[in-house]
Parts: C-alpha cells; sequence; structure tokens
C-alpha cells in the first residue's frame, strides 16, 4: 500500500499518515490507547522524530474518500475464462471487488446477481486453473458434502479452507426449498465457496448459518451443525439467463489428492473495498473487518 491513510487497530490504537509498501513511511500520527501520540516522520514502520509541521493536517485525505478492503467472502471459478460465482451479500455494496489469484490481487466486475436467491456472477481477466462443474441431479439427504472457501478471510491462513459434511434436510430456514440444510462447519468469510461431492461436481453453494444471538435468546442453546447453501439448480439456473455455457460434470469419483487439488485451484478469495461512508451504512448488513 502506498499513499496516505489511517488504520484502526482492534484494540483501538490507530495510524493516520502516508504510508509506504505497506509500512508508515512519512509525516504521521501513530494514537496509543492511552491517548498518547507520536506525531511525526515515520520511516519503514518506525518512529523518528517528532516535528511541529503542521502540513499534514492540511492535506487532501479524507477518510469518507478512501477505498478500504472492508470484508471478504469465497467464490468458485465456473467457466475457463474466469466467470465467478459467489454470494450477492458478498459484493453488495462495494466500491470496488477483487479476487486473489496465484498471490496476486485482480479486479473483477459484477456482471449479474440474484437478490432473491443471494448470488452473483463477476468476471475477471484470467484464466482459472479449474473450472467446478455444477451437478444438475438433485442432492439427497444423507449425502456426503465438502464445502470450501476462506472462513475469517485471511486471519487465521491464506490457503482455502475444506470441511466436510452430509445433507441434513432438502430445505432451508421457513421451508426454502432453493436451499438445503448441511452440517459441515461454515464461518463468516464461507459465504459464495462451493458445497461439492466426491466426484468435484458443484451441488450448492455455501450462503448462511443460524445466527448466535438469536438461537441464544430464543432457545437457549449454541447452534451446532446448522448450515445453508444455494442447491446447484438454482445456480445453474441463474447462470444460464446469463447465458454462461456450462461443462459437464464429472461421473467418476476423485482421489481425495485429486479432490483437494481441484478444489484449491477453483476456489477463490474475494475483497470488497468500500469508503468509510459506505462501510458505515453496510454495517448491519455485513460482517466487516474488526479492524475498522
Amino acid at each position: 500500500f502506498h499513499g496516505q491513510g489511517n488504520y484502526i487497530w482492534q484494540d483501538g490504537e490507530q495510524y493516520v499518515g502516508e504510508w509506504k509498501d505497506g509500512n508508515f513511511h512519512g509525516q504521521g500520527t501513530y494514537t496509543f490507547l492511552d491517548g498518547a501520540t507520536n506525531e511525526g516522520i515515520f520511516e519503514n514502520g518506525e518512529f523518528l522524530y517528532a516535528t511541529n509541521d503542521s502540513t499534514d493536517n492540511n492535506n487532501n485525505f479524507s477518510n469518507d474518500d478512501e477505498i478500504l478492503p472492508a470484508s471478504s467472502g469465497s467464490g468458485f471459478a465456473v467457466t475457463s475464462d474466469g466467470h465467478i460465482v459467489t454470494n450477492y451479500h458478498v459484493i453488495e455494496g462495494c466500491q470496488n471487488v477483487e479476487i486473489t489469484y496465484k498471490g496476486q490481487t485482480i479486479p473483477a466486475t459484477v456482471i449479474s446477481f440474484d437478490i432473491s436467491n443471494d448470488l452473483a456472477l463477476l468476471k475477471s481477466d484470467f484464466k482459472p486453473l479449474h473450472t467446478f462443474p455444477l451437478s444438475r441431479k438433485n442432492p439427497y439427504t444423507l449425502m456426503e458434502i465438502y464445502v470450501a472457501g476462506y472462513p475469517f478471510g485471511y486471519d487465521i491462513s491464506t490457503p482455502v479452507k475444506i470441511t466436510r459434511g452430509i445433507v441434513s434436510s432438502l430445505a432451508g430456514i421457513g421451508n426454502n426449498f432453493s436451499q438445503v440444510q448441511i452440517d459441515a462447519a461454515i464461518q463468516p468469510g464461507n459465504s459464495g465457496g462451493p458445497i461439492f461431492d466426491n466426484k468435484g461436481n458443484a451441488v450448492g453453494v455455501a450462503v448462511s448459518k443460524l445466527d448466535l444471538e438469536i438461537m441464544m435468546e430464543d432457545y437457549g442453546v449454541v447452534p451446532e451443525g446448522t448450515n445453508f447453501g444455494i442447491k446447484s439448480n438454482v445456480v445453474i439456473n441463474f447462470l444460464e439467463s446469463n447465458n454462461i455455457n456450462l461443462i459437464d460434470v464429472n461421473t467418476k469419483e476423485l482421489s481425495k489428492e485429486r479432490l483437494g487439488k481441484t478444489i484449491t485451484d477453483g476456489t477463490y478469495y474475494i475483497s470488497c473495498l468500500m469508503t468509510m461512508a459506505q462501510i458505515e451504512k453496510m454495517r448491519e448488513k455485513k460482517v466487516m473487518f474488526s479492524n475498522l
């Protein structure tokens, strides 16, 4: 990161000023928890000396105008020329959307979205290493499934994470038959990631889990293994309505090693960037990064 900006740590300390290569560099102010400040010149993340130069208060930087990484989700490739499926709520309100490919962030364009089914179609200028087939068969109860994505973003680690479970029910909350209930673990950041079978076919898209606070208030228990995904036939209808040509499904079971490789190659970290004004507006709808 280069230029000017501010960063607030989870414990409340913050830095406002100039940056270079992701470090404090130039004129800036670091504010500690007790209110004390280091105001002056920084170099490569280290405070050098104080200055009475007041010009940093007269710059054109505005928190409301700066574009910041605000939240993240997951997505997966459905064509060989860079079409990505994710949830609508992952990209809702975003000023810019980026995907991470081979360690680099590249811009993505929102091609289409379906608010009622919580789906979005992105397009980015890259060639996926793997493209997911979408299953045209309906899921069944006790079907073994896997979920791939980036729970908690990159806070734990950068590689894709995979969990395993079964299809617990053929309907979501309120008898929503566009969804399935699964017991494979998902967390914030998993949204938009693929739910897939042992042949590597996507059978759904991870979308939500039960709200902990509501379940504690209403039932007095912590919900376990009650998560939801959008069925693949709903995704297929969405994609074909947007003239997306889908590849044929796999008919043979893949080895665990091969399955893991294809999932790693075809599942992507998605970043949502917003201004501070947009972040404040969207806080009740999206799980934002805790340091914002």
